[in-house]
């Protein structure tokens, strides 16, 4: 059985100006390295209302429809907000942070 392979010619200033730039490629990413980024989980109004240390979910809601926090239509009834938008909530009207669960 014999496999077939393909070859390209490419002059050879076009295949130096490729390697430079693998190598280029390279370099960035060794400075650059991913990260895998925390998920934003989405909390409940209840569940939010906890993590601001609030009453109850009503002063979530209330903050959502004054505009003050944003918030993401889970059903016909539900609210969800996102733990960074509560974070940042939290940064602007100079309330504590939550203790962080390890």
């Amino acid at each position: 059985m014999s496999h077939l392979q393909a070859v390209v010619i490419v002059p050879e200033s076009q295949w130096r100006a490729m390697q430079a730039d693998i190598v280029m490629l390279k370099e960035i990413v060794q400075q650059h390295p991913a990260t895998d980024a925390p998920k934003d989980d989405l909390l409940t109004s209840r569940a939010a209302a906890s993590y601001l240390g609030l009453k109850d979910g009503r002063s979530v809601t209330k903050a959502r429809r004054a505009g003050r926090l944003t918030g993401v239509l889970i059903n016909e009834k539900e609210w969800g907000f996102r733990r960074s938008e509560l974070d940042r909530y939290l940064n602007r009207y100079n309330r504590p942070q939550p203790a962080t669960a390890s």
